[in-house]
């Protein structure tokens, strides 16, 4: 019989600062089961409205300011990281499309490698970590991904997501 392996990988990044960040996304509350491909239509519209309007993209991050256990509801933005510049003359937005900053914070990352199937058990070891080290999450920014490689041409196993919370 062949034997089956499943490649995943989690590496603590620490406690490190993130500039302010200027972004375009959508937000959705859906079921739990339906976030990855309502996800993937988010970063579809996003993605044909950058290239639209010739915007550079610095990185694509999903943000979850709410995850509604009881119900299995999550509420999460599908976000694309954009220089200042190019945020400061944005006017002609559609498709629920909206333009965001959030000021700088300190995060607490952990780096994940492997297919997205599994990220939950990134977030689980995120906040696990973060009890013993004594940091608290900030209520001023929701926690986050940020998706390093592209889905669309890497195998599942190589896929690279940094989990962030951030923290007081």
């Amino acid at each position: 019989s062949e034997e089956w392996k499943l490649k995943i990988s989690i590496e603590e990044k620490g406690v490190e600062k993130v500039e302010r960040v200027y972004w375009i996304w959508r937000r959705h509350t859906c079921e739990s089961s339906k976030t990855s491909e309502t996800m993937i239509q988010d970063f579809e519209i996003l993605w044909k409205y950058a290239v639209s309007e010739w915007l550079s993209v610095d990185a694509f991050r999903s943000y979850y300011p709410k995850i509604h256990r009881k119900v299995d509801m999550v509420t999460f933005e599908s976000v694309l990281i954009i220089n200042e510049e190019a945020w400061k003359h944005l006017s002609n937005l559609h498709d629920d499309i909206i333009k965001w900053d959030y000021p700088e914070i300190k995060v607490f990352s952990l780096r994940y490698h492997g297919t997205y199937e599994f990220l939950s058990n990134a977030w689980m070891w995120v906040y696990m970590y973060l009890k013993p080290r004594k940091l608290r999450k900030s209520r001023k920014v929701p926690p986050y991904e940020t998706y390093i490689n592209d889905p669309m041409d890497t195998p599942n196993e190589d896929l690279i997501t940094d989990v962030s919370v951030p923290v007081k």
